[in-house]
């Protein structure tokens, strides 16, 4: 048979639509061309915004701060082009120019951009009323993030402010010299006002500071706040994502300070400090600083306060190259909501490029997409996949997304794998400043708060950071086991108690756990590996200042779900609960109770969430009661593999025994038993970490419990 030539068989493009091939791949090749040139380094053109500040200066009088809380609208990639695309190894969008819609907390400068809100300056010992006016068309909350407030003024779930509505809380300062931030707390739209621009600063000062001269102290000339987010950009321009995807609410954009390829001009002589706060929904970053694009090449910076305060000294770190990711003491690890205090020494350096840089977007526990089996795909388009079934899948706008993690640049983008090379976030250029202020020197010792003693503490209390896959449409991750419920204290705690926490992380991935009202210390870290080998992890002297967020971490070589009891790391936290005990039998949920919580805030709006609440020793006019309205324990915890219960039931309960997978392991009838009595299951349980439900006739209530 004669085979057709392929002139007849297949017609011919024309000559003018093969000139306009060439000329579209001409023009591919030229913008593919440009964006090869760019490196991470390049483009840091645009100003970083310093916010304005509202005080409550002079010290000693009681003053007001208001705060608007509106939409408003913001471009954040003003220099964007072909060569200067938005994400790298994505094309350039033109939509990526026009301003994007966001809410944000606005004081008495108008100017102030449609993310975050104005650094506030609170005195130690002052009062203040705070007054937040809601102009959204939806309720809020704004939550006083480090605070040792009153519940009632913490601005927790509770504290809704409707749409129209001022909240007014008057609170004395009680928090000594620090760093925190304020930011909303609304149950299941915490990540959505967020990521859209709701959060800002809080400096706190003391007039009686030893050694506030002795730092830079300018702010915006020498002392700088460093607010680092990440941002998710929809082709809707709205700064958010799908609150129920719990596991992927990591950003794409890097944003400090509102700003994206932020550069900072800072004077050129004497001690630099950055007050960083990661304010990100999720991703955790492992700073440098490091002169122009050699990630060899650091700058040595000392760290000199952590969430709460000062450090005993300052801890000298970026002093050897690389620092190795591995290494907690020699890298520093700022997860979501941590805040840490750096200060470097900028003589010399006129003329140089330096970089603030996440050396290392991914650690222990946070790479959330390729820890477990397989990967995403539009046809199978959860976040986890393999074994782990996803909570939610891809919304319906991602289908035409190049950024949608089935594509390569978007596998990198949502990932965050990038430890293939440091990703800058912030360029710093020292130049000339006349009659800038000049600090030279740091001083030897900091007046560090006081850490309670082990041997002070009279209540041992154990969490467990737990993960699931039991329910595709549930929230993966809980506390315990059990997730928030708004109308359920989990916690009872008696005011003037020095209590220990340990939080065993048993999830698979880190995470930041967050106490409200009181600032604690990190003790001690256990790694437990699957064939029951304990490791002791040293605190690195930067964690050992005062504290409220605890990066809890994880050892994803256990992997969570292969069917071992033992917990992966074990945190162990010490904290005293003083003021603001409630000296009545029953609380008020609205008023009276904290919260403790992931601060990864898909997980927070997941329900990785609980309360408590701080009762008066003098309550109800009976002394210190043995127990807590409905509260019970489970001693010795850890114990050696016999379960005891100490609580008070009128009647005949059950109690139930889960190991982590949520397999029934034992459960018991138990008589009615009062505050002199205790109660036992008559069986020695294996080593391992397990749920025990306690059913008495006002309802469920679970604890974890350690077997060793």
């Amino acid at each position: 048979m004669k085979t057709p030539s392929p002139s007849k068989s297949f017609p011919q493009a024309s000559t003018s639509n093969r000139l306009r091939l060439f000329i579209m791949l001409l023009s591919s090749f030229f913008v593919s061309f440009q964006a090869q040139a760019q490196t991470p380094y390049s483009n840091f053109d645009n100003p970083l915004f310093i916010p304005d500040t509202l005080s409550t200066w002079p010290p000693g009088t009681h003053n007001s701060i208001h705060l608007n809380v509106k939409e408003g609208s913001k471009v954040l990639f003003p220099n964007a082009s072909p060569s200067n695309p938005a994400v790298p190894g994505i094309p350039f969008r033109p939509a990526d120019k026009l301003p994007i819609n966001t809410i944000s907390y606005s004081g008495a400068n108008p100017n102030n951009p449609g993310i975050l809100g104005p650094t506030l300056i609170w005195w130690y010992g002052d009062s203040v009323t705070m007054e937040i006016e809601n102009h959204l068309h939806h309720p809020t909350t704004t939550h006083w993030h480090g605070a040792h407030v009153a519940p009632w003024n913490d601005g927790g779930p509770h504290q809704v402010i409707g749409h129209g509505a001022t909240w007014k809380p008057s609170f004395k300062i009680r928090d000594d010299v620090s760093t925190m931030w304020y930011h909303p707390h609304l149950h299941h739209h915490t990540m959505e006002q967020v990521q859209r621009g709701m959060a800002g600063m809080i400096i706190t000062k003391n007039a009686a500071d030893p050694v506030a001269a002795l730092l830079p102290h300018d702010y915006g000339v020498n002392d700088f706040p460093i607010i680092f987010q990440d941002k998710y950009v929809q082709y809707d321009s709205i700064l958010n994502r799908d609150t129920l995807n719990y596991c992927c609410s990591m950003g794409t954009i890097p944003l400090v300070n509102g700003t994206w390829k932020p550069t900072l001009k800072v004077p050129d002589k004497g001690l630099i400090r950055f007050r960083i706060l990661n304010g990100s929904s999720e991703r955790a970053i492992a700073l440098s600083l490091q002169r122009g694009s050699d990630p060899n090449n650091l700058i040595p910076f000392n760290v000199i306060a952590s969430d709460a305060g000062y450090l005993v000294k300052p801890y000298l770190m970026n002093s050897a190259a690389p620092n190795p990711i591995g290494n907690l003491s020699q890298t520093l690890i700022i997860m979501a909501s941590e805040r840490y205090e750096i200060v470097f020494d900028a003589t010399g350096l006129n003329g140089d490029s330096l970089f603030l840089v996440n050396r290392r977007d991914w650690m222990q526990g946070n790479k959330l997409i390729t820890t477990f089996a397989g990967g995403p795909s539009y046809d199978n388009p959860g976040c986890y996949s393999g074994n782990y079934p996803s909570p939610q899948p891809h919304p319906e706008y991602m289908k035409n997304d190049p950024c949608r993690p089935d594509t390569f640049a978007g596998w990198m983008v949502h990932s965050l794998d990038f430890d293939m090379h440091p990703m800058p976030i912030l360029k710093i250029v020292p130049v000339n400043m006349s009659g800038a202020p000049i600090v030279t020197t740091l001083p030897s010792t900091l007046p560090s708060l006081p850490a309670p003693s082990l041997a002070s503490a009279s209540v041992n209390r154990v969490k467990t950071l737990l993960g699931t896959n039991t329910d595709p449409m549930a929230p993966p991750f809980s506390i315990d086991g059990v997730n928030f419920d708004l109308n359920f204290i989990n916690d009872y705690i008696k005011l003037g108690d020095t209590e220990i926490w340990d939080v065993y992380n048993s999830s698979g991935v880190a995470h930041p756990f967050h106490v409200h009202d009181i600032h604690f210390f990190i003790t001690e870290i256990q790694n437990f590996d699957a064939d029951g080998t304990v490791t002791d992890i040293a605190v690195p002297p930067y964690m050992q200042g005062p504290k409220d967020v605890m990066p809890v971490t994880s050892n994803k070589d256990n992997h969570p779900f292969s069917g071992t009891l033992y917990p992966q790391v074990k945190y162990r936290l010490i904290g005293t609960w003083e003021d603001f005990g409630i000296p009545i039998t029953t609380p008020s949920l609205a008023d009276d109770s904290y919260m403790y919580h992931c601060h990864i805030l898909a997980h927070e709006d997941g329900g990785m969430m609980h309360q408590f609440v701080v009762i008066s020793p003098n309550f109800n006019g009976t002394g210190n009661p043995e127990f807590m309205p409905g509260d019970w324990q489970i001693f010795p915890n850890p114990s050696t593999g016999i379960l005891n219960l100490r609580g008070i039931c009128a009647e005949e309960s059950k109690v139930e025994v889960l190991d982590l997978m949520g397999r029934m392991v034992g459960q018991s009838i138990i008589p009615p038993i009062n505050e002199h009595q205790s109660a036992s299951i008559d069986k020695r349980f294996a080593p391992g970490a397990y749920m025990v439900h306690w059913i008495r006739p006002e309802g469920r209530s679970t604890k974890v419990w350690v077997v060793e």
